[in-house]
């Protein structure tokens, strides 16, 4: 047993995770983000109960880790408050769908990417909340990335083997399909 734990940790450096690993966490990824919108809750985020998005965002004006981004958030996105909470739900609710079922898991991982990146800006100094959480958020999305998470359990492995059995993988756009699946 002892042996099988040394090896296990030895060649483990040079392993890569397992696909039905990265598959899986791609899968809660999507979850988390559809809860994520859900809270959101169109037609006022919040706005007339203090509560949702509109919580968020005052707090992030409140607490702003930078100066400038605190501004931006109360001089733009606080007077066109209905336009940016649409946006940002449906941002939210498309990425979650996207990262539950693989379908163009890498390109809706780098929108998640840079929403992950916008909540670290606008919440990392708010005093409840650790700034850990928007890293790891971050990092994950790098994850799923780079290792091409979508072809783990999802749509875009069944796009892939469909399209390099296809005389369509020869042309352009099926070669930059290729490329993004």
């Amino acid at each position: 047993m002892v042996n099988q734990i040394a090896e296990f940790f030895h060649e483990g450096r040079r392993r890569p995770a397992p696909g039905w690993f990265i598959g899986l966490c791609r899968i809660l990824f999507g979850l988390l983000w559809l809860y994520c919108a859900s809270w959101k809750a169109p037609p006022f985020f919040g706005q007339g109960t203090g509560t949702g998005l509109w919580y968020w965002v005052q707090q992030a004006i409140q607490y702003p880790a930078l100066a400038w981004y605190g501004r931006l958030l109360d001089g733009v996105v606080v007077p066109n408050f209905f336009f940016f909470g649409w946006l940002l739900f449906l941002l939210e609710l498309s990425v979650g769908l996207s990262l539950l079922v693989g379908f163009f898991a890498r390109v809706s991982s780098a929108l998640g990417l840079f929403m992950s990146i916008n909540l670290l800006i606008a919440l990392a100094a708010y005093p409840p909340l650790s700034f850990a959480t928007y890293v790891m958020m971050i990092m994950f999305h790098l994850l799923f990335i780079t290792a091409n998470a979508g072809l783990n359990w999802g749509v875009d492995q069944i796009l892939l083997e469909k399209l390099a059995n296809s005389p369509h993988r020869q042309t352009v756009w099926g070669q930059r399909l290729m490329k993004i699946l």
